[in-house]
Formats: C-alpha cells, structure tokens, sequence
C-alpha cells in the first residue's frame, strides 16, 4: 500500500465548516463511548458496546450521520485493544483530540479521480483534491482503497490508499519474504526465532 496526503479545496466555506463540525462530533461521540466501554468489564467485538452506546449517543448528537457513530465505536474497540496489546494499563477512559475519520462507501462517493462527494451532518458535499504529479500517476497507475480525513492547522486532508501490490503471473516462479512482523525471522530449515523481547522494544519505542 502507498498512501498520499491530499489537501481538500472547498468551493464554499460552509462545507469547509459543516465537514469540521462532522468530525468534531464525531471526536465527541468517542469520548462518551470510551467512557461506556472502560465501564464494560470485557468487551467481545463491536455488538456489546454497539447495543449500549449507539441510541445514547445518537440522542446526544441526533444530527451526526449513523455511520460516524459506528465508525466511532470501531475507533473505540481498536483503541483498547491496542492498548491491551501493548500491556499498558488502563487507568481511565481513553480520550483523542484527533479530528479523523476512516471512510467507507456509505460515507464517500469518487467524483471522477479529481474530486469526491463526503457525508456531513448538513448532508453531502462535493469537494476538489489539489492534486499533484506523482498523485495523478498513481491515480492512473494503481486501484484505490478506502481512503481517510483528517484535519490539520484548519485544513482538511484526504490521506489517499493505492493497493500497489505487485501480483505473480501465472506459472511464474516467485519467493516469499517474510518481514517479522510477528515472528522475528524463519529460516529454511524451520527455526522460528519469536524475538518477543525485540518486538517488546519496538512497540514501545
């Protein structure tokens, strides 16, 4: 994958606002949910936090668009669990002041490769990329994928995914490269060296 931040143009700065309040709300509709899910003694995928958050918070944001509630609640179980993961302890419900969100085809709609139509709480809008060269060949170049917003120092970036895997032909001859990710490396012959202690470092680094 190859991902490339690109900058929004807003033909009106009401959409410009009305994107920033989405995404504002939707920041707020985290922080009521990570205080419901640090109250859950366990949490076993979406479903158990969706049924005791999502009318709550839908009522106290009635008019964030469903989709950026869910999307919230999955920010919320990646969250904790990333935590988890890196045995930190979890002392009190987990915060962000990060304006972003990762979209789906019920949230955004591509206008062509030079635009994108994205859901807000005003309804949809439709806003121009600023475009430049080596994004266009890699528009021309590469399939896309779910894309995401951010906002930064009052703009609003699209950060952009390409799937710029490369496929085998047919009958040809290829090597696997493992990059140790979860295990540190396996050789030939079958040892696995687990390097727990290495992975330990780089987590917390």
């Amino acid at each position: 994958m190859k991902t490339y931040n690109v900058k929004l143009i807003f033909e009106k700065d009401e959409d410009k606002q009305s994107l920033i309040n989405s995404l504002s709300l939707k920041h707020e509709a985290f922080n009521v949910i990570s205080t419901i899910r640090f109250g859950m003694k366990t949490c076993n995928g979406i479903m158990p936090l969706h049924q005791r958050s999502y009318n709550l918070v839908r009522k106290q944001f009635p008019s964030l668009p469903s989709q950026f509630v869910i999307k919230a609640e999955q920010d919320v179980i990646a969250k904790y669990k990333a935590i988890r993961a890196n045995r930190h302890k979890i002392e009190e419900p987990v915060k962000t002041a990060r304006l972003n969100i990762q979209l789906d085809k019920r949230i955004y709609t591509w206008i062509g490769q030079d635009a994108i139509k994205l859901t807000t709480v005003d309804g949809r809008i439709t806003v121009k990329l600023l475009k430049y060269e080596k994004v266009n060949e890699l528009f021309e170049k590469f399939p896309l994928r779910d894309p995401s917003l951010f906002v930064r120092d009052n703009n609003v970036f699209l950060s952009v995914v390409f799937d710029d895997a490369i496929k085998p032909l047919k009958g040809s001859k290829t090597i696997g490269v493992d990059l140790g990710l979860k295990r540190l490396t396996a050789t030939s012959e079958g040892n696995i060296i687990k390097g727990n202690e290495f992975n330990k470092h780089k987590r917390k680094i």
